[in-house]
């Protein structure tokens, strides 16, 4: 969604922004107090990064590899 946030928004938003004490690169809104859906959800974002699924889905519904940062 951020993609399409920063072609159509006007707004100063960019993607690859690091998470606050992570190295992921991008985030799923939660409640706080469940460490088993955070690691799930953790788990399979890397999964489908390393094995391309994340670019693939990435360009096919956002136009752009929202998968990896913006060169700086």
């Amino acid at each position: 969604m951020l993609p399409y946030l920063i072609k159509n928004a006007n707004l100063p938003l960019r993607t690859g922004a690091l998470l606050a004490g992570t190295k992921l690169e991008m985030g799923i809104p939660y409640r706080k107090g469940n460490p088993k859906f955070a690691k799930a959800i953790d788990d399979a974002l890397i999964a489908l990064q390393q094995d391309g699924t994340l670019r693939k889905l990435s360009i096919e519904w956002l136009g752009t590899d929202a998968s990896q940062p913006l060169a700086q």
